[in-house]
């Protein structure tokens, strides 16, 4: 198969079905009632033929008004590992070279995607999200997520997005 961004999604369709994903335009999401996780294949506006995985999570709770973009209104976002990020990039790159299926699934499996996928589901409820922001573990929160996460704090210490 050529390595385009229909390889990709397939790939990516394949790795999250087990898991209860529905793809919805350029997203796959997993409705848990109060959580709403997602996996979005996002491509470059800068670099035609390039595109990243972005992690996504939005928390009902966190919410004034119901979820309108998905794409746009996560709470908390995260691309994978920063260690292979060249590795991940080159993954993503599509430039039609031709690759076989299950070892492109494969590499991206052991690059990113499951150590990634196991990531986001353990961010599938508020308390862990909450968590995983005081433990500064996390990168790419909303600042609705960083005052759940610090009540009373000062909004100017935000870290996150």
């Amino acid at each position: 198969m050529k390595r385009n961004k229909s390889l990709a999604q397939k790939a990516i369709s394949l790795l999250l079905k087990p898991h209860g994903f529905e793809k919805h335009g350029s997203v796959w999401a997993l409705d848990l009632g109060d959580t709403l996780l997602g996996v979005h294949l996002q491509g470059s506006r800068f670099a035609a033929g390039r595109a990243y995985v972005n992690f996504l999570a939005w928390y009902k709770a966190l919410s004034t008004q119901p979820l309108t973009s998905f794409k746009d209104d996560f709470h908390l976002s995260f691309r994978g590992d920063d260690v292979h990020q060249d590795d991940i990039q080159a993954a993503l790159t599509f430039d039609d070279s031709e690759v076989e299926f299950d070892t492109y699934v494969a590499r991206l499996n052991e690059l990113f995607f499951s150590k990634s996928l196991q990531k986001l589901l353990s961010l599938s409820t508020l308390e862990a999200a909450i968590a995983a922001v005081r433990a500064d573990e996390m990168r790419g929160y909303s600042l609705e997520l960083w005052n759940a996460a610090h009540p009373g704090a000062p909004v100017s210490a935000c870290g996150g997005s």
